[in-house]
């Protein structure tokens, strides 16, 4: 029970930040300039969260398995061009009728894109293939 409020207020806290910078992205012209820049913020935000709400508890206990800091790396970066892809997408249809489609997207980008996805999904990639 106290691990599915720790990963509600992981995911929480990531979906409310990530939505805070569409709206600032929405809002503010010049920021549609710096989709990048705001991509890598978001990035070391999701790092920091993953870091502190999933990563951090089990390195302190010294649980197994939790010592592969290259997939936490490949996985941050494929969270970052995942991220910075998604706002070039709110910026271009910023005034269709795709934005909705686009926003709800951005709900799946903030679950499935988390730093422990894409790890998973490279087991299964392997795990299909055989290898």
């Amino acid at each position: 029970m106290f691990l599915s409020f720790i990963l509600l207020m992981y995911y929480g806290l990531k979906i409310f930040f990530l939505f805070s910078l569409v709206a600032a992205i929405l809002k503010a012209e010049p920021l549609r300039e710096q989709l990048f820049g705001l991509a890598l913020v978001y990035t070391m935000a999701v790092a920091f969260l993953s870091y502190v709400f999933l990563i951090g508890p089990h390195v302190a206990t010294q649980v197994a398995g939790w010592h592969n800091w290259t997939e936490w790396g490949i996985a941050l970066a494929f969270t970052c061009i995942l991220t910075w892809i998604y706002f070039r997408c709110v910026v271009w249809f910023e005034n269709s009728s795709l934005l909705w489609f686009i926003l709800a997207a951005g709900f799946l980008l903030a679950v499935w894109g988390d730093s422990h996805a894409l790890p998973r999904t490279i087991a299964t990639i392997r795990l299909v293939l055989g290898q």
